[in-house]
C-alpha cells in the first residue's frame, strides 16, 4: 500500500473508516471536517491564490511556482510529513482537495478534456522526497499528462 493516496474531497467521503484523510486545499467542504495541511495547498508565497489564469504559460508557470514555494519549505514540511506518515497508524492516508470537481476544473475537462491540479505536482514532489504516492483514476485518466 502507497504511504499517501492523492483524491478529491468527492471520492473521500466513499474511502470508509480505514482511511485518514486531510485536506491539501485552500478550504474544504463545510461538512467534512479533515485535518488540514495548508503548507500544501496552491498559495504564493504572499499568501494569495496560485491559479492558473494568473501566468502566461499557465502549467509551466503555475508548475514553477507551486514547486518552488514547496521547496523552501522543505526544512519545516519534511518533519511534518514523516510525523504524519511514518508513526504507527491502522488507517490509511488520504490527501484531498476539490478538483476534478471545482468549477476551474469543470471548466479546463470541458475545453481541453484534461485538469490540472496541485496534488498532481505534489505527488510528484512526495515521491522525490522518498514517499510512496498513488493518484486516483480521475488524476490518472484526466489530469494534466505532464504534470502525473
Amino acid at each position: 500500500m502507497a504511504d499517501i493516496f492523492m483524491t478529491s474531497f468527492r471520492e473521500s467521503r466513499r474511502l470508509g473508516d480505514c482511511w485518514e484523510c486531510y485536506s491539501v486545499a485552500r478550504w474544504q467542504p463545510r461538512d467534512l471536517n479533515y485535518r488540514e495541511l495548508s503548507q500544501f495547498a496552491a498559495f504564493r508565497q504572499d499568501g494569495s491564490p496560485l491559479r492558473l489564469r494568473d501566468f502566461e504559460n499557465p502549467l509551466e508557470g503555475y508548475r514553477e511556482e507551486y514547486l518552488a514555494g514547496i521547496a523552501g519549505m522543505q526544512p519545516v514540511l519534511l518533519p511534518i510529513l514523516e510525523r504524519i506518515v511514518r508513526r504507527p497508524r491502522s488507517k490509511h492516508l488520504a490527501f484531498c482537495c476539490w478538483c476534478p470537481h471545482s468549477l476551474a476544473s469543470r471548466e479546463q475537462l470541458a475545453a481541453f478534456g484534461t485538469f490540472a491540479c496541485h496534488t498532481m505536482l505534489l505527488a510528484g514532489w512526495l515521491r522525490e522526497a522518498g514517499f510512496s504516492v498513488v493518484l486516483d483514476a480521475d488524476r490518472l485518466e484526466r489530469g494534466v499528462k505532464a504534470w502525473r
